[in-house]
């Protein structure tokens, strides 16, 4: 069968709906309503879809405006996005020819750069090793949820194991706000959080996002809560996708935070999808290096290791250069694309 191209647009939700289903995998980073979320009046949201032969590969994009006559560019939503395929090993000869078709639908469109974030569980970088360039920027952390629950636990390091069981004696307890009764206690939590860690401003989210993490029907997440004498000390949502649970955001009381509730969250919602048939609880990565915080409170969870990919494409060389001088951006800096980073003083 020969290349078929089609784009489908965010207006199409039931089209999007129905070509995710087509795919081997695919986590909530790809879903309509978190595409549609980031579909705003001047960033468009659109599905890019590539069929030959037997195989498809479908890839989720942002379309921008770059300020400069009809040009634009391509970027991804935040999270772990990617192209999606509809088998787990595609032929070299057919990605090849999505390069090609993807190409062409950029210089038909303008799109002088492109760059997507890529999913670490779902490898998805393959589709894509034949056109632009991929950079590996960290590390994340992840359970193996298809090995025995006490194999998981093995991968704990002391001082977790031990936080736990004494969360346990303690009556520390774990429940799911099933009924999502309590967003507005969880968002309380979570911004007094960021708060304290001087947290960027967009680690803030507003409530047309929290409404869309827990009230989309392609989007199934959980609320949960560690409770200890009727207060609710700490919280977490968890998005569950195909085989994959997400660990997506969460907070502790400031006072609770020496006990570190949230590990015992975890090992609630670990065991949940060990026993509901989830083969991965990915806990995601630190805020910038392995070194910092966030990434050893994960790290004490598994050893178990993935790279977190990007990948960038010039598109139009002598358009992109123009940009960059008309922007004048800090040269040193590693933005891509260049011309949208931070100004030089």
């Amino acid at each position: 069968m020969a290349a078929k191209v089609e784009v489908i647009d965010i207006k199409q939700e039931a089209e999007w709906i129905k070509r995710l289903k087509q795919v081997s995998a695919y986590d909530f980073y790809h879903t309509f309503s978190y595409h549609n979320y980031y579909n705003k009046e001047v960033d468009k949201a659109v599905l890019f879809c590539f069929e030959e032969d037997e195989y498809s590969i479908y890839f989720p994009l942002i379309i921008r405006h770059t300020g400069f006559n009809d040009y634009y560019d391509v970027t991804s939503v935040y999270g772990y996005p990617g192209p999606l395929s509809s088998h787990i090993e595609i032929p070299k000869k057919i990605t090849l020819s999505f390069s090609t078709a993807l190409t062409k639908y950029f210089i038909q469109n303008n799109i002088v750069s492109a760059f997507s974030r890529l999913h670490p569980s779902l490898k998805n970088e393959v589709l894509l090793d034949s056109i632009g360039e991929l950079l590996s920027l960290s590390e994340t952390v992840h359970i193996d949820l298809s090995l025995p629950t006490d194999s998981q636990r093995k991968g704990y390091r002391k001082g977790v194991k031990s936080d736990i069981s004494k969360l346990n004696r303690e009556n520390y307890l774990v429940i799911e706000d099933k009924e999502k009764k309590y967003v507005e206690e969880f968002i309380t939590i979570y911004n007094e959080n960021m708060v304290r860690v001087g947290a960027r401003e967009d680690y803030f989210f507003s409530k047309a996002y929290y409404e869309m993490i827990f009230n989309s029907p392609d989007i199934n997440s959980k609320l949960y809560f560690v409770v200890k004498e009727n207060i609710k000390v700490a919280a977490a949502i968890f998005i569950f996708t195909g085989k994959i649970i997400q660990y997506h955001l969460s907070a502790t009381k400031e006072e609770y935070l020496r006990n570190s509730p949230v590990r015992l969250l975890i090992d609630y919602v670990r065991l949940y999808g060990s026993q509901n048939g989830y083969l991965e609880l990915h806990l995601g990565g630190g805020v910038g290096s392995t070194e910092d915080s966030l990434f050893k409170f994960k790290a004490g969870f598994s050893n178990s290791r993935q790279q977190f990919k990007v990948w960038r494409y010039i598109v139009n060389p002598t358009i992109y250069d123009q940009l960059v001088k008309m922007h004048n951006p800090d040269p040193n800096s590693n933005y891509f694309p260049l011309y949208r980073a931070p100004k030089q003083d």
